[in-house]
């Protein structure tokens, strides 16, 4: 580990200790972005350390999940892993959710798995096409192509809250959009 990578673990650290994640925040603002994704890998090893979170944390979650120059990371995946282990609440879910559908254009091309287990974790299967339905006509190639996967590595999910036909009909529209 590099002398800027224990700054950066050490600073992390001792905010965390004391809860105050604006300091996080200042710090993450501060670094050039060629230091983004170590650092995203870096916050993902240490946080969180538990599995109920306080509203600070999940406005900090929210805070990394909205702002472009961390979701466009390959690190993004390590810290979705990472919060797939917490509880959220319904409205808490919802909000992650939405974050994440209205990224999935960027999201897509960084992660996979992470992404599903999160997905999984947050959404209702008789929601996740009305998820889809709001941004069907911003998908790119890439988050059509997820998508696609998804239903793939997740029928079982799925078919928690759908029949055969109703999925069908979804891989036709992703394949072939109008």
């Amino acid at each position: 580990m590099s002398n800027s990578d224990f700054y950066i673990q050490n600073m992390i650290e001792a905010s965390l200790e004391q809860e105050d994640f604006s300091q996080i925040i200042i710090l993450l603002d501060s670094l050039p972005s060629k230091n983004i994704r170590r650092a995203l890998y870096l916050l993902s090893e240490i946080f969180p350390n538990k599995i109920e979170i306080t509203e600070n944390e999940f406005k900090f979650i929210k805070y990394i999940l909205s702002n472009n120059k961390f979701i466009v990371v390959q690190s993004i995946s390590d810290f979705l892993r990472a919060i797939s282990i917490l509880n959220f609440n319904d409205l808490q879910k919802q909000e992650i959710a939405d974050l994440i559908f209205q990224n999935l254009n960027i999201l897509s091309k960084n992660c996979d798995f992470e992404l599903n287990v999160l997905i999984t974790k947050l959404i209702e299967p008789n929601k996740f096409f009305m998820q889809v339905e709001i941004i069907k006509n911003n998908l790119d190639d890439y988050s059509r192509k997820y998508l696609l996967d998804f239903i793939l590595y997740e029928k079982e999910y799925l078919e928690n809250g759908f029949n055969e036909d109703e999925i069908k009909g979804f891989i036709k529209f992703l394949g072939y959009p109008r």
